[in-house]
């Protein structure tokens, strides 16, 4: 006769791969430009589905995806763009000649190369599937801080190779599998917590 525990346990094993392909099945869905409200929609309907409790909305703000000032500091106020480099921005005339006489004009000319160079690196190790996992997202934390760099992330193909960890976290926890030697982090969860939204410094 079974025993009730090992009935519970059987239950237990049964809702967690459900619940498994819930999200395997939600992440496959995502499109991050196009869809992204759509999918948060469903993945609210499948949790409801699951029996889990319903994710409490976010308050309905819309952040302007404007840097802050690189003169004041102020945030979501550097509407103004060096038309030079284009990674530094500012909020009026008045902070971009004080920028200009504190130092901009010794680093303007070297900016645009190096906000490329950063932004194309940072793509290359997320593609990068040979490099140990951590080694691949560091960059999104230590390098696209700037609103320069993430510029060149995105022409380079940031969201499309963000995409691709979204799907190998898929992969993984269909199919438990490591995709290498190396211990498999949740990239799902490391970019997440590296939004830099409204956070970016204007360099």
């Amino acid at each position: 006769m079974t025993s009730k525990s090992s009935k519970t346990a059987n239950l237990d094993k049964v809702k967690d791969e459900e619940l498994d392909a819930i999200l395997v099945q939600s992440i496959q869905g995502m499109d991050l430009v196009k869809n992204g409200e759509a999918s948060a929609k469903q993945l609210m309907k499948d949790r409801k589905a699951a029996g889990l409790e319903e994710i409490a909305p976010r308050p309905d703000i819309e952040l302007p995806n404007i840097p802050s000032c690189d003169g004041c500091g102020k945030d979501y106020s550097g509407r103004l763009r060096c038309s030079r480099c284009e990674c530094a921005y500012y909020c009026g005339k008045e902070c971009q000649k004080a920028a200009w006489k504190e130092g901009h004009k010794q680093e303007c000319s070297s900016m645009k190369e190096r906000a490329q160079s950063v932004g194309k690196s940072v793509v290359d190790s997320l593609k990068d599937e040979s490099s140990p996992p951590i080694a691949r997202v560091q960059g999104l934390t230590d390098n696209l801080n700037a609103s320069g760099p993430y510029m060149y992330a995105v022409e380079y193909g940031l969201h499309d190779a963000l995409h691709s960890c979204f799907m190998e976290d898929a992969h993984i926890i269909e199919h438990f599998l490591h995709p290498s030697s190396y211990f498999h982090i949740c990239y799902t969860h490391w970019i997440m917590m590296c939004l830099f939204r409204g956070q970016r410094l204007s360099r």
